[in-house]
């Protein structure tokens, strides 16, 4: 929110040390990552209408009202639990270990360097809760399925939702 300090979003600071660095060549700093919001937030409007990129395995864009998520690649914690965990979810958990056997910590690192609790891959899987959604990814409706439970992908009706899906991750890639 710049505007609303009566700044600019730009890093003077930053441009002086990249015009030095550029002339010793060396690689210089990125510039402001962001968008002003102060007119999204006034107006109503969205604020990003090309999309939000939150990281290198996961997108968010709102079609025709609706905002869609689309996931690829490996994620961790991907466990839906009830409610009330950690406390009565690991009694109704479907199988032995399910809840009580981890999720082990993901980038859990000593100098540096990965730990890994399991020494089968599988198994360490397994225990950060991962889910693949593969190069094709998952996508999710946000609006009607916060939890991300049901992947649209993997719906078998073609229903007027799961067209705005398919348009929505066509964006988004």
């Amino acid at each position: 929110l710049p505007a609303l300090g009566g700044v600019r979003a730009r890093d003077d600071a930053a441009s002086r040390a990249n015009r030095w660095l550029a002339a010793r060549g060396l690689p210089k700093m990125r510039p402001v990552d962001g968008v002003d919001q102060l007119h999204a937030i006034l107006s109503g409007k969205e604020g990003r209408p090309k999309g939000l990129v939150l990281s290198t395995k996961s997108a968010l864009k709102r079609v025709r009202g609706k905002l869609y998520k689309l996931v690829t690649g490996v994620q961790p914690y991907s466990r839906h639990l009830s409610t009330a965990y950690p406390n009565c979810s690991m009694y109704c958990a479907p199988s032995p270990g399910f809840l009580t056997d981890g999720p082990d910590f993901v980038d859990f690192k000593c100098v540096d360097r990965p730990v890994l609790f399991r020494g089968d891959p599988a198994e360490a899987s397994r225990a950060k809760w991962d889910s693949d959604c593969g190069e094709e990814g998952c996508l999710f409706n946000l609006d009607d399925d916060p939890s991300e439970a049901m992947d649209l992908k993997a719906a078998t009706c073609a229903s007027a939702a799961d067209k705005d899906a398919a348009r929505a991750e066509a964006d988004l890639r």
